[in-house]
């Protein structure tokens, strides 16, 4: 199933990925089709600590993504966050 996130979309089949904190899916900009990754996060099950300490954990990870170079790295191009409700929950979509 599509769908969309602002000037995104991705489908649900497309999963790249799944780790502890959330899941990563292939998607596309909607004007350019530049194929993207969106990591989509739910927050809903955390205290607000929890939250805090996952937050900066994701910060960290954007940073490193952003200093790495390489042949086989993919590139972090941009990070948007998008606070949105979803099938019941608080997600964040980055």
């Amino acid at each position: 199933m599509l769908k969309k996130i602002r000037e995104y979309t991705y489908d649900e089949t497309g999963l790249l990925g799944k780790g502890t904190y959330g899941s990563v899916y292939l998607g596309h900009h909607n004007k350019t089709r530049e194929k993207v990754a969106i990591k989509l996060i739910s927050l809903d099950s955390f205290d607000a600590n929890k939250k805090k300490r996952l937050l900066d954990n994701f910060r960290n990870e954007v940073t490193n993504m952003q200093l790495a170079e390489g042949e086989n790295i993919v590139q972090l191009l941009a990070v948007q966050a998008y606070h949105l409700s979803y099938q019941g929950q608080n997600v964040t979509y980055i």
